[in-house]
């Protein structure tokens, strides 16, 4: 039986845990009011891998989230107006703009304006070059140029005043496919390299409403070919789309991008850029490992 110290002692740390949930849950636009109870998600958490659920005044989150990262969060239940109030208005950093987000079909498209790019197993990059000033932005705007000293090394080196490169961070292992575990780890994000696919903007011009291929072919132009620098241009495919899958499943890759040729830049989720999953991918099998959503 727990002595009136010993209980408080546990109060406290639950009260502490509840705290911090709710700052990270806050860092990511949510809201989080009056946090009550933080419980761990025995089943679903792993060595490497905590999963929380928190109950907040007006909503119920879920947590999770490794070591030295940003946590992801889902909100499971909101008890609040449907409109959302002031505390959730997300504030992205200048200079940010919210990537382009492929969505998910069982077939690849085919036909003279569709290309094909490798989907890597990395993380979502948006490198941002003002002058002598990198950062390094993730698809929820957290700046990670601390984490990938290489890229901003390269971005530096780079012919421009300004640019705006999307891309994808990817460690490669010596056979040339992804490391996820390895861009996991903080000590590895010198290895990192860029895959470059998009350029947004380039010396003050915004280039968004440009057609893909003309982005593209300027892309080529800014950085070069060069296969040895921690920013790559991302070469497309053409052909028939599930010929191309088909070539990329059998390289055990995560799978392929389809894009539009003709379409401009647009944030968030497009039909212009259609992504097909390899189910038997190292990337698929770790996502339905990790599936909480």
């Amino acid at each position: 039986m727990l002595s009136n110290g010993e209980r408080f002692g546990h109060v406290a740390k639950a009260q502490t845990i509840a705290s911090v949930l709710a700052a990270q849950i806050r860092s990511q636009g949510f809201a989080c009011d009056e946090p009550q109870k933080a419980t761990r998600d025995a089943k679903l958490s792993k060595p490497d891998y905590d999963v929380w659920v928190l109950t907040c005044k007006n909503a119920t989150y879920r947590i999770g989230r490794y070591p030295d990262m940003a946590a992801k969060v889902e909100k499971l239940k909101w008890d609040g107006p449907r409109r959302y109030p002031p505390s959730m208005t997300v504030r992205r950093p200048s200079g940010f703009i919210e990537p382009c987000l492929p969505s998910k079909v069982a077939r690849p498209p085919s036909g003279p304006l569709w290309v094909h790019e490798i989907k890597h197993d990395g993380y979502r990059l948006m490198v941002r070059r003002d002058g002598a000033r990198v950062r390094c932005f993730t698809r929820n705007g957290h700046d990670w140029a601390d984490r990938f000293p290489a890229i901003v090394d390269a971005a530096l080196r780079i012919k421009a005043q300004s640019f705006l490169i999307d891309g994808e961070a990817v460690i490669a292992r010596d056979d040339g496919t992804p490391d996820f575990h390895a861009l996991r780890s903080q000590r590895r994000g010198h290895e990192a390299v860029l895959y470059a696919f998009d350029l947004i903007e380039h010396d003050g011009d915004d280039l968004r409403d440009l057609p893909l291929i003309e982005r593209k072919r300027r892309l080529a132009k800014l950085i070069g070919r060069a296969k040895r620098r921690a920013i790559q241009f991302t070469e497309h495919l053409t052909g028939d789309g599930p010929t191309v899958f088909e070539h990329v499943c059998r390289m055990g890759l995560e799978g392929i991008v389809s894009k539009r040729t003709d379409a401009p830049y647009r944030s968030g989720p497009s039909k212009t850029w259609l992504k097909s999953k390899n189910p038997a991918s190292e990337a698929v099998r770790r996502e339905r490992e990790e599936e909480w959503r």
